[in-house]
Parts: structure tokens; C-alpha cells; sequence
């Protein structure tokens, strides 16, 4: 079971800090209102009347299917629909179709489509891979059989056959070979091969275009887009883009001071972490795929606007870094959350050791959610989770989907996510669920929609820091630094690379440094520092941050030395302070040293039995007239074969801080189960409102107002 650090934050103090959690807020993008999402990858959807009657049961405003589009990204016009990359590879499901048949199987798609319009299913998108091929490139089959007779499918549209073979097309390790990221001899495309495409080649490019451009014309409203994380190939084509990107962004002084590159021939992507080449190979690599997307986009939308993208970058381990690039292109992303030991789902594990110990353990994806609206672009996150584990524990019974948890999960997008969605099954029996949850978020829309965050801490979130190293110390810093906000009922917001300015600072009157943020410019340091004098909070960890410039260059002196003392923890710096730990910061003197230094504590919650079996977020409308309070409550256990309901959070007592200058005069609970509801009794003082909520069963709203 991870360790928990609780973190007993507190507030500064009004009079004398930055201002209040909500006061001249500048509001930037919004929350909307959260969706439901189903994805279904079956085979049976054209021309099925069953499977409509089953989505018009409970049509989700999102829904994804398997390769029901014209033309598949791995094997060209096909008879085959449905699954994904590893579904339906072999035999009939990819025999090259005629035009005739091709023609014959998009009117079919185009009936599909209408009916799930008519079902009410609000946007639906097919499944294609962002750099997938089957085939065999020796013996000219799979998707070099369509290549071959390609210019046959030119009343579709599409464009002249590219010059360079497929095989050229591919992605390429340092040393040429084939760079596969998955097995090339996959028994799933037997006899056939699984080749992985780069996207910067301008066959696979226009190709792709051909495909997006056909769904288009069926009137999907985007794609999904799978294993679409930055390029990692040294293709000759990402080999001459690099030189040119390398030579946009640096002079040729600078080229040879930083690099050693006396020459544009010169220029190599690199392969060794920890060095500024390494981080411009990695931003060259993401902003190369953000390029490939837009155009994507770009080319479909000639037939159908707006045409969106929704991204899977993967897990959250692998996609975090690139979540604040695809946020320009793209609408969706998913997060694929497979789990370790207690899997991927929200809800309680209770683990037995040795047999004769059980403890529980909270899975919870609270965190994703929040990094994804922090990013204020709009871009909606999907938590797609699995029951998956590592280890010598292979059953996934105990940590499946229970029906309560499939609620809780629903709860926690709309909690955390600011307009975000939890992936579920259309045959799953937990319909009952989702079907609940749609109609309470559209009875209470003014809730979800139009507000921001609503937080008196802000942590500073570099993942591009991952850029300049492959180590994965920095998320799991942030995984246990919040899980300890978390666990202290703290509402928090996380800070992100393109967030951080001077005027977002001043929103928090308390700001977290975590030591990963070891890459800072100057002007980074002078952001913080400038944050403390003006009268803000730093808890700063460790003594690694800002220890390297933007150039990898390791400082002689570290930046923030003037923020320590080596006789306190707490040191005043102009008209704020720095509270300094060795590392993450202990319970104690989170309890102690911290709540001393500043004014109040910033708990909101009080009461909660176990620490992380409650977990807390806020928003704000623009004007301030409402303060909105989800709780959510993850004493909800987990196993497929779980007929166990939530053992409710009861008589909580809830402190919120007001917006500067008001005094609400009502708080009103709100819960999807329809049990707790109704007007709560509220105390105002010194601008902060006191009420007791008698119960929270999986998840409830309180709107102050």
C-alpha cells in the first residue's frame, strides 16, 4: 500500500497575502458540463436493428465504435468492422473489397450514424490508429495489396497513389530498423506483419488524410485516435524536420556552444537523456505530433466541421507530458488507466496479507481529472480503466467493476473533471448507472457549467519536465504529494508550464515547489520569487529545484538558498515566507510547524473516519455568487461479484473560505441518489461558511449561494 504523507495545509493571512481563493479571478476557460461515454467495439452494428434498440436504451452524448469506417488505417478497404489494432486481423475480416463493395458498405456505415442520431447520441466516432499497418511488405499483402491497386478507389476521392513504397513509411530505430513499439510478428495478424507508420512521412500522412476524410463523409463527427503519443522514430524524414526545427529555434552560435554542431549537417536527435538535446528531440517529437493531428483535422474538416480528435496518449504515466500540447488540436483525450497491484478502477480494495491481515487500499483517478481541466484549453479527459494487475496476483474479480462503483467512477468525472467522462460498456449491468447519472448532471447543468476551480493552493505540475529525462521520479512525486492534499480534505489546483504567470500565483495564497522542478529559467525563479515577496506562502521540497537553467546547465549556487534556514523551517522573504522541508513534508509537521506559520488550516472537511475514503473539490462561478462543493466518497468496494453498497460518510462538517466580500445567504445538498437532498443550515463568520452535511452515500454537491 502506497504511503501516505498527510498534508495539513493552511491559508495566509487575508489581510496581509495574496487574495482569497476566488477574489479578481481572471477566468480563462471554463468548465462545461460533464458527459456520459460508452465505447463499443463489437462487429454487429450495420444495419443491426438489436444493437440500435440496445444504444437507444441509454444513448450516451459520446459514443466510440471499433473500425466501422470505409477505409481501416491497417489494411484499407476491408469488409471487416469493429474491435481495434488487436481485432479481427485475419481471414475474411481483411480481404480487399471492390469499389462497388466499398461504395455499398459506406451507405451502410451512413444508416448507422442516422440511427444512432436518432437515438440521441450527440457525437460518435470510429476507431483508427495513428500509426498501425498489417501486412507483408515481401509478399505484398495486407495493406500493400490496397497500395498496389490503390488509383482502382479514385471516385472515392481520394488522392494519387504516393510515390514511395509503404515500406518507407515506417518508423525507424537510430540504426534503420523497423521501430515496431509493438511485436512485429503478432499472432493476431498471422501470416501478416504489424508495422508501426510515422507520422511526419508524407505517404502515411496523405493516406491517414484519405482515411479521416471518408469518415467525414459518412458524417461521424471525429476519430479516435489510438497509440498516439509523440513520434520516437529517427526516419530520414524526422531526421531533416529536426534539423530544421533545431535551426528555427537556435542561431548557429548558439548551435555550436550548446551542441557542438558546427554544421546543419551536423544535427542528430539524440538519444541520451538528461541533456538540452535530449529535450528538443522530445519537444520536436510532440510538436511533431500535434502537426500530424492538426492535419488530420484540417483535411476533414474540408467535408465537415467541426470534425474533433480525441487522443488516447496512453496511460497516465506515459501521456502526461504531452497532455498540454494535444490540448491544442484535440477535443477528447483518454487515459488508460490499467492499474498495478489494486488495478485501475476507483473504489475500495480490501487486500488480504498472508491471510490472516486485510487493509484497504482507495484507488481513485481524481488526479488525471484535475491535471486535464488545469490545462484551461477545453480539452475534456475519458478515464478508460482496467482491473489489470502486476505481480504475483493474477485474479480480477476482486478488483473489477462493482454496480456501485461504476456510480462512483461516473461521480468522480463530474467531481474532478470539469466536463470529463468515465468510459463504460453499453452491455455492462450497470446501465441503471449511467442512465442516472445523465439525468441528474442534465437536471443540474448550472452546477457543472461556467465555473473554475476554486482553490487556495496551487501546486506547481511541470510534466514537461519529463522532457529533459526518462525518469518517472517526478510523477511520483506529484502522486504522493497530492494524495496527501487529498487525504487532508485540501482543495488544490495544479499549476501547469503554460499556466504559470505571475497573476495565476497570486491567485493561491499557499504554493507548492516539488523537488522534481529541478529545470527552471531564470525567469521561472523570479516568478516564485517574486510570488513570496508579494506575500504568498511557498512550501518548498527538497533542494533539487531549479538546480539545472533550460539549457541543462547546472547552477553554481542554488536559486532559492535565500528562501532556507538552517535554524527554522520557516522564513519570512519580503512580505511573504517560505516554509522549507528535506523532502515531502511529514504529517506532523504538516500538523504542527505548518498550521503555526500560517493563519488558519485549509481542511475542509472534518469528520471523515479514514482519510482517503473521502476526497473533496470546489468551483466558483465567474462572478462569485456561487461556491459549488463535491464530495465524493470511495468507501464503495470493488469485485465483480460485489453485491456490497457504500458504507455512507455521515455527519461531516464542512468549512468553505467565501469569495472576498460575500455572504451567502443558503446552501442547498444535492445528491444523484436522491436520499440527502434539501436546504442545509449554515453559519457565516469571519468569511467562512460552517454547515453539516448528515450523509454522503457515493457522491454529493453543495452549493453555497
Amino acid at each position: 500500500m502506497m504511503t501516505r504523507v498527510a498534508l495539513w495545509l493552511a491559508v495566509s493571512s487575508l489581510a496581509t497575502g495574496p487574495p482569497s481563493a476566488a477574489a479578481d479571478i481572471t477566468f480563462d476557460h471554463i468548465t462545461q458540463l460533464p458527459i456520459t461515454y460508452i465505447r463499443d467495439y463489437g462487429d454487429d452494428h450495420l444495419d443491426n436493428p438489436e444493437w440500435v434498440a440496445r444504444v437507444a436504451a441509454n444513448a450516451p452524448e459520446l459514443l466510440v465504435v471499433g473500425k466501422d469506417l470505409p477505409i481501416h488505417h491497417n489494411w484499407g478497404p476491408v469488409p471487416g468492422v469493429g474491435g481495434e489494432n488487436q481485432a479481427y486481423g485475419q481471414g475474411e475480416h481483411i480481404r480487399r473489397i471492390s469499389p462497388d463493395e466499398l461504395e455499398a458498405k459506406m451507405a451502410a456505415i451512413r444508416r448507422m450514424v442516422r440511427a444512432m442520431r436518432d437515438c440521441g447520441v450527440k457525437l460518435i466516432m470510429p476507431y483508427i490508429c495513428s500509426k498501425t499497418i498489417g501486412g507483408d511488405h515481401w509478399k505484398r499483402t495486407g495493406f500493400w495489396d490496397f497500395y498496389d491497386h490503390w488509383d482502382e478507389y479514385a471516385r472515392f476521392g481520394i488522392a494519387p497513389r504516393p510515390a514511395d513504397d509503404p515500406e518507407r513509411w515506417m518508423r525507424r530505430r537510430p540504426d534503420g530498423s523497423f521501430f515496431t513499439t509493438y511485436p512485429f510478428e503478432a499472432p493476431y495478424y498471422a501470416p501478416n506483419f504489424r508495422y508501426a507508420a510515422c507520422g511526419n512521412q508524407p505517404g502515411w500522412r496523405t493516406f491517414l488524410q484519405q482515411v479521416v476524410r471518408l469518415v467525414a463523409e459518412c458524417d461521424y463527427d471525429g476519430v479516435y485516435m489510438d497509440n498516439n503519443g509523440r513520434f520516437m522514430c529517427y526516419c530520414d524524414r524526422c531526421r531533416a524536420d529536426f534539423r530544421k526545427y533545431l535551426q528555427r529555434k537556435y542561431k548557429p552560435p548558439e548551435l555550436r556552444r550548446l551542441f557542438g554542431f558546427e554544421r546543419p549537417e551536423d544535427i542528430r536527435l539524440s538519444e541520451e537523456p538528461e541533456t538540452l538535446l535530449w529535450y528538443e528531440t522530445r519537444r520536436f517529437w510532440a510538436a511533431e505530433n500535434i502537426e500530424f493531428l492538426r492535419s488530420l483535422k484540417a483535411y476533414a474538416e474540408q467535408t465537415k466541421r467541426p470534425f474533433h480528435i480525441f487522443a488516447n496518449l496512453g496511460t497516465w504515466s506515459r501521456g502526461w507530458p504531452e497532455i498540454q500540447t494535444v490540448s491544442q488540436v484535440a477535443t477528447f483525450i483518454q487515459s488508460e488507466e490499467n492499474g498495478e497491484d489494486y488495478g485501475g478502477i476507483s473504489g475500495l480494495a480490501r487486500v488480504d496479507v498472508a491471510g490472516v491481515v486485510t487493509f484497504k487500499h482507495y484507488n481513485y483517478r481524481a488526479l488525471q481529472y484535475k491535471y486535464t481541466q488545469a490545462t484551461r484549453s477545453g480539452l475534456r479527459v475519458t478515464m478508460t480503466t482496467r482491473p489489470r494487475m502486476s505481480g504475483s496476483r493474477r485474479s480480477f474479480a476482486w478488483i473489477d467493476n462493482s454496480p456501485h462503483t461504476v456510480g462512483l467512477n461516473l461521480a468522480e468525472a463530474a467531481a474532478f473533471g470539469g466536463g470529463g467522462a468515465y468510459n463504460t460498456n453499453i452491455d455492462r449491468d450497470t446501465a441503471h448507472q449511467v442512465a442516472k447519472y445523465r439525468k441528474f448532471l442534465a437536471a443540474h447543468r448550472d452546477l457543472y457549467e461556467g465555473c473554475d476551480i476554486y482553490a487556495p493552493v496551487g501546486v506547481l505540475c511541470f510534466a514537461e519536465q519529463r522532457f529533459f529525462t526518462d525518469e518517472q521520479a517526478g510523477l511520483f512525486e506529484i502522486d504522493q504529494l497530492t494524495e496527501g492534499i487529498f487525504d487532508a480534505h485540501v482543495v488544490f489546483d495544479l499549476i501547469t508550464e503554460r499556466n504559470f504567470t505571475a497573476e495565476r500565483l497570486a491567485r493561491y495564497p499557499v504554493v507548492v515547489l516539488p523537488q522534481y522542478v529541478r529545470y527552471l529559467s531564470d525567469d521561472d525563479v523570479a516568478l516564485i520569487l517574486g510570488y513570496i515577496r508579494n506575500g504568498g506562502t511557498l512550501v518548498l521540497c527538497g533542494t533539487d529545484a531549479g538546480t539545472f537553467d533550460k539549457q541543462c546547465v547546472q547552477r553554481e549556487r542554488w536559486p532559492f538558498e535565500q528562501l532556507c534556514s538552517t535554524r527554522t523551517r520557516v522564513r519570512q522573504f519580503g512580505k511573504g515566507r517560505c516554509i522549507h522541508y528535506a523532502s515531502l513534508p511529514p504529517e506532523e509537521a504538516w500538523r504542527g510547524e505548518i498550521s503555526e506559520a500560517v493563519s488558519r488550516p485549509l481542511s475542509w472537511v472534518e469528520g471523515v473516519a479514514e482519510p482517503g475514503s473521502l476526497k473533496v473539490n470546489a468551483y466558483v462561478k465567474p462572478d462569485s455568487s456561487r461556491v459549488v462543493v463535491h464530495l465524493v466518497n470511495y468507501e464503495v468496494p470493488l469485485g465483480r461479484d460485489s453485491t456490497e453498497p457504500p458504507t455512507a460518510q455521515g455527519q461531516l462538517t464542512l468549512r468553505v473560505p467565501l469569495p472576498k466580500g460575500k455572504r451567502p445567504s443558503r446552501a442547498v445538498l444535492i445528491d444523484p441518489d436522491g436520499e440527502f437532498g434539501g436546504e442545509l443550515p449554515m453559519r457565516v463568520d469571519d468569511g467562512v461558511a460552517t454547515l453539516t452535511v448528515p450523509e454522503v452515500y457515493t457522491y454529493a454537491v453543495v452549493s453555497i449561494q
